[in-house]
């Protein structure tokens, strides 16, 4: 009998906590963030919280800007519930949206070893690769979206990118090299070279276009839209 009614508690008790998380999940989505903030607080467990529950509150601060508090709450979530792909991915964009580069490389490469056909890691690895200079890199991350999702929503842009980061690094190594020899005219050699200048001055232009577009189509606050349709997979008791 005792046990019976500790499993009646327990069902109880999760049925109170999903139910808590749908009304937060409620005031998330219609901007109310302190009361969403309270419901959380509400229902948060003194031996660690749900993934939901930790992505949910991350999105409450994500969506305020407030970009430190939800990886404090992410890599919380982190330690306590092991390597989710969900809330490894949010850490690494929070992180990337600190301009936190490395460590963002390093979350989208803890996503990417328990779910090593996840695209949009690579392409958020690759946006943080490319700001960190490390442009072959990016290249390989982009072209591996292109293989794990050829119907990308973004596939022309990123076609785009790999072409022109492509055409940097040749074009860079002819600058830094000297690449060309002796043309028997300064003034020819001084040309080309401002052409090269100017060349890749375009190009880092319209890297900078692509990235921009590239970083605007990732979602920030969450890595499924399961969080914007709330309920989740809360539903264990009716």
């Amino acid at each position: 009998m005792k046990y019976v009614l500790t499993l009646v508690y327990f069902f109880l008790v999760l049925s109170a906590f999903g139910q808590s998380l749908r009304e937060a999940a409620d005031q998330l989505r219609n901007g109310n963030y302190v009361e969403a903030e309270k419901l959380l607080k509400a229902c948060e467990s003194e031996e660690g919280s749900e993934v939901d529950w930790f992505l949910i509150a991350a999105a409450v601060y994500e969506k305020q800007g407030l970009f430190e508090q939800a990886v404090d709450v992410l890599k919380k979530g982190y330690e306590q519930t092991g390597n989710r792909r969900e809330i490894a991915f949010n850490l690494a964009n929070n992180l990337y949206a600190l301009d936190r580069r490395e460590e963002a490389v390093e979350f989208y490469g803890e996503v990417l070893s328990v779910d090593p056909a996840y695209s949009p890691a690579y392409l958020n690895r690759g946006n943080a690769y490319l700001k960190l200079g490390r442009l072959s890199d990016a290249v390989k991350d982009y072209s591996r979206v292109l293989v794990l999702t050829p119907d990308h929503p973004q596939k022309a842009n990123i076609e785009r990118m790999i072409s022109l980061l492509t055409e940097r690094e040749i074009v860079n190594e002819q600058v830094t090299g000297g690449g060309g020899g002796k043309t028997g005219s300064g003034s020819t050699d001084s040309h080309i070279a401002e052409e090269r200048e100017r060349r890749l001055a375009e190009i880092r232009k319209e890297v900078e276009e692509e990235l921009a577009f590239l970083d605007k189509s990732k979602n920030l606050q969450t890595d499924n839209t399961t969080l914007e349709d709330y309920p989740m997979n809360l539903d264990i008791v009716e």
